[in-house]
């Protein structure tokens, strides 16, 4: 639920001071950062965009949630951002879980 409404909350507009940083990196940055996801991270991070807890997600993935968080805390790293709903904002404005959200 907190995803969906920071998704809803930026394709209102009033988010975009939040996420500027995220839009001015330029697109081969933005690959290379990709590209350091594992699939299993870009698993985790489809969770994070259907708005799954941690919880959710280690019972649909068949993991423990503490192997979640770690996961989770290695998106953010790998990714350069803050929290999870960064990470959400961040996935679909990319499209990197086949979901887009349209500028």
């Amino acid at each position: 639920m907190e995803t969906a409404a920071a998704v809803e909350w930026h394709s209102n507009g009033s988010a975009s001071s939040a996420i500027g940083s995220l839009s001015r990196r330029t697109e081969p940055q933005e690959q290379g950062l990709l590209d350091r996801l594992t699939s299993r991270e870009r698993e985790i991070l489809e969770c994070i965009v259907g708005g799954q807890s941690n919880k959710e997600i280690a019972a649909t993935l068949v993991i423990s949630e503490k192997t979640v968080k770690n996961h989770v805390s290695n998106i953010l790293r790998k990714l350069e951002l803050a929290d999870r709903t960064q990470a959400a904002i961040y996935a679909l404005k990319r499209g990197v879980t086949g979901r887009r959200l349209d500028d």
